[in-house]
């Protein structure tokens, strides 16, 4: 059996020191932080700490077959301690002066184990929320391309969800978002969105009440639920053109034109234009150079019919 040892200054001194320094401070604080010196980091094997200007805290970690449990995958623990890890550290850049944070709660929602094949994965932490006494941190993990473990068929359900729905003439279905909403509230297995579905079945007996209510009424409904959307633009990154003028396009031409796809299509089509003339035209899948052709028929089919005759 290997043995590691371990040696490290007292907690005191770097308590002092933290406690002394304001928010900006303490991001200077952390980026310099050798991880070798942290023995939890160097234990699990915690890369350098980076702290973006936005105070998004993120680590790195290759699993590796000493953090494996009896079942041959990465011990949930190591998520965890990850996860906690890299909350804290951002929950604790948001504090004045004189205070620190410590966790009170923390809740993991496992999707699927962690393999050695799974390669190097990134924890990423931002501030939800800053109360009087509770910060909320959200925390993930992803891939070193920065996708979720799996995602390639939870998009393809979602895909063919939607395409099914339009061929039996009814509105798309979709279930990416539900489900990641569901899941984000614990849900772990199908009998979630069976469920979901017997309460959609028992709905359609109160059709006939729900018709005798104004539609003024559901109207604040609809502003806290603009107000929930609209607050995702701050995850954004504007400073880059590529991303943020197709987000920009996309938000105000969906309601402007009263149409999602003219929205979509609009975002795919700046998007494409943006990166060629960046000269990072070799980013882009040839599946997004498809669908944004598709969209620009789609924008001149008034010019071509009238071309066509």
């Amino acid at each position: 059996m290997s043995e590691r040892t371990f040696s490290w200054n007292l907690p005191q001194d770097a308590v002092q020191k933290l406690i002394s320094l304001d928010r900006f401070q303490r991001m200077e604080f952390f980026r310099d932080l050798p991880m070798e010196n942290v023995p939890i980091g160097a234990l699990m094997g915690f890369s350098e700490i980076d702290i973006d200007d936005k105070g998004q805290v993120t680590f790195t970690i290759t699993p590796q077959e000493f953090h494996y449990n009896p079942l041959g995958t990465v011990h949930g623990g190591l998520a965890a301690t990850l996860l906690d890890s890299c909350n804290s550290i951002s929950a604790n850049c948001q504090v004045d002066k004189g205070f620190l944070t410590m966790t009170t709660d923390i809740r993991v929602n496992y999707l699927r184990p962690m393999t050695i094949k799974t390669g190097e994965v990134t924890a990423s932490a931002i501030i939800e929320k800053v109360g009087r006494k509770v910060i909320f941190v959200k925390g993930s993990l992803a891939d070193k391309d920065g996708n979720v473990d799996n995602i390639q068929k939870i998009l393809l359900v979602d895909s063919v969800a939607a395409a099914a729905g339009g061929a039996a003439g009814i509105s798309s279905n979709t279930s990416y978002i539900e489900s990641a909403a569901g899941v984000g509230e614990g849900a772990r297995t199908g009998l979630a969105s069976i469920v979901t579905g017997i309460a959609f079945l028992l709905t359609t007996f109160l059709a006939p009440l729900v018709a005798i209510i104004p539609y003024e009424a559901a109207t604040p409904a609809l502003i806290i639920v603009g107000f929930l959307m609209m607050s995702q633009i701050k995850n954004i990154n504007w400073d880059d053109l590529g991303i943020g003028i197709p987000a920009f396009l996309t938000i105000i031409l969906m309601p402007f034109t009263y149409n999602i796809s003219v929205g979509i299509g609009a975002g795919f089509v700046t998007h494409v234009v943006i990166r060629v003339v960046q000269g990072r035209g070799k980013e882009l899948h040839p599946l997004l150079l498809l669908v944004s052709g598709l969209f620009m028929v789609y924008f001149l089919s008034s010019p071509i019919n009238a071309w066509i005759g």
